[in-house]
């Protein structure tokens, strides 16, 4: 699924869209970046429609239906790691 909308955002959308190659778990993948997410250097607007969601979604990893925001989260948490040391 994730190829088939990168590519639809290729084609319809302005932009600079990069795919993630994953080989671990969503757990795994989140794991090591708890301590910046923790750390108070992520500020995440508490005033949005969508707050409340993903607060419970994320307060619910690993044992929730839907995680696939923490799993962005986790994906802008390691783009935001590597960025720092480039």
């Amino acid at each position: 699924m994730g190829s088939s909308i990168l590519q639809e955002f290729r084609k319809k959308t302005a932009g600079v869209y990069m795919g993630v190659n994953v080989v671990s778990s969503k757990l795994d993948r989140f794991i090591p970046h708890t301590d910046w997410i923790k750390s108070g250097k992520l500020a995440i607007p508490t005033d949005r429609l969508w707050f409340d969601t993903f607060r419970r979604e994320l307060l619910a990893f690993p044992d929730a239906a839907y995680d696939d925001q923490v799993d962005a989260l986790t994906q802008f948490a390691e783009y935001m790691r590597r960025s720092q040391y480039a």
